[in-house]
C-alpha cells in the first residue's frame, strides 16, 4: 500500500509545473485566473500545429514515399553548395576588380614618372619666358592682368552683396538695423 502511495505522489509531482511570479499574481485574483483559462483553452483550438515533414513541396512520385527526411537532406544540401558556389564566384570577382585596380594604379604611376622625365625636354612654343626651376611659364603682365581682374570681380561682388542685403533686409541692416539710404 505504501509503495502504490508513493507511486501516486511521484505521478502527481510530475504532473505539476512550478509556478511563475505571473501565474502566482494571477491565481490570487479569482476573475483573472477564469479569464485566462478560458483563454488558454480556446487558444489550444485556434493553435495549428505544422507536421514536421510537409509532402506538399514533393512531386507526385515522391510524395508518398519514406525517404522525406533524405530528400530534406539532398534538398538543404544543394542550397549549401549553390550558396558556397555564389560566395566562391563573389570572391573571385573582387580580386579580379582589386587586380584591375592595382593595374591601373601601376600604370598611372608609370606614366607619371615618365612625364616627370619628358616634362624638362619639352619645348617652349609660346614664346614666353620660362623658369626651369619651377617649370613655370613667368609673365609680369599676365600676373597684373589676372590682380586686376580679380580687383574688379571683387569689387562686383561687394556691389552685390549690399544689393542683396536691402532686398532682404526691407530696407534696414539686419546686423547694425540702421536704415539704408535707397538714393546711392
Amino acid at each position: 500500500m505504501s509503495r502504490k502511495l508513493s507511486d501516486e505522489l511521484i505521478e502527481i509531482a510530475m504532473r505539476v509545473k512550478p509556478q511563475t511570479r505571473e501565474y502566482r499574481r494571477i491565481s490570487q485574483n479569482r476573475d483573472l485566473m477564469e479569464k485566462q483559462r478560458v483563454q488558454n483553452r480556446v487558444e489550444n483550438y485556434e493553435r495549428h500545429d505544422q507536421a514536421q515533414v510537409v509532402a506538399t513541396s514533393y512531386n507526385e512520385h515522391n510524395r508518398f514515399g519514406d525517404s522525406f527526411e533524405d530528400m530534406e537532406r539532398q534538398r538543404q544540401r544543394q542550397k549549401k553548395d549553390a550558396k558556397t558556389l555564389y560566395l566562391q564566384e563573389m570572391g573571385q570577382m573582387a580580386r579580379q576588380r582589386d587586380q584591375f585596380y592595382k593595374e591601373k594604379d601601376i600604370g598611372k604611376d608609370e606614366r607619371y614618372q615618365q612625364d616627370l622625365v619628358t616634362r624638362g625636354s619639352k619645348k617652349n612654343v609660346s614664346g614666353e619666358p620660362f623658369n626651369i626651376l619651377t617649370r613655370e611659364y613667368h609673365n609680369p603682365q599676365l600676373q597684373e592682368e589676372l590682380e586686376n581682374q580679380a580687383q574688379k570681380d571683387y569689387v562686383a561682388a561687394q556691389a552685390r552683396k549690399e544689393q542683396l542685403a536691402k532686398k532682404s533686409g526691407l530696407g534696414y541692416n539686419m546686423l547694425t538695423g540702421e536704415e539704408y539710404n535707397w538714393r546711392k
